[in-house]
């Protein structure tokens, strides 16, 4: 299996069996550093804990995004991976020509363009109510 990180696209994983793609979960970004060692170390932890290609994915995804939230070098916490976890998306599957066209997801996009927002907001929210700031 081969997984590659789209960035603010998500992420693709390309197996013998098909491809998925997976969305990446919508924020603003403090700081980027870290972020995609951050994905693959979550992906090492959840094949160590006997999860599927998938679910291991989808958690590096969301330990990617939790990078996200810290400024420079600071790790990101476990609660902050964790909230974002139980929201990131189930893949979907992709299919032959339109495997790496990153415009594929353009139209899935326009439908959630405002679930996406309203997801969005909710997390910069639970970040405040975590951080004290009410």
């Amino acid at each position: 299996a081969v997984v590659v990180s789209l960035g603010s696209d998500g992420a693709l994983l390309a197996t013998p069996q098909g491809s998925l793609r997976f969305s990446a979960i919508p924020m603003r970004a403090l700081s980027g550093v870290g972020a995609g060692d951050a994905m693959v170390a979550a992906i090492t932890v959840g094949l160590s804990r006997d999860w599927s290609m998938s679910k291991s994915v989808r958690y590096g995804i969301a330990v990617g995004a939790a990078m996200l939230l810290t400024p420079g070098t600071r790790p990101c916490t476990r609660a902050d991976a964790e909230r974002l976890f139980e929201v990131a998306e189930e893949p979907v599957e992709e299919r032959g020509e339109r495997l790496l066209g990153l415009d594929v997801h353009a139209r899935r996009r326009a439908g959630q363009g405002l679930q996406l927002r309203r997801r969005g907001a909710r997390l910069r929210d639970e970040r405040a109510v975590l951080r004290g700031g009410g």
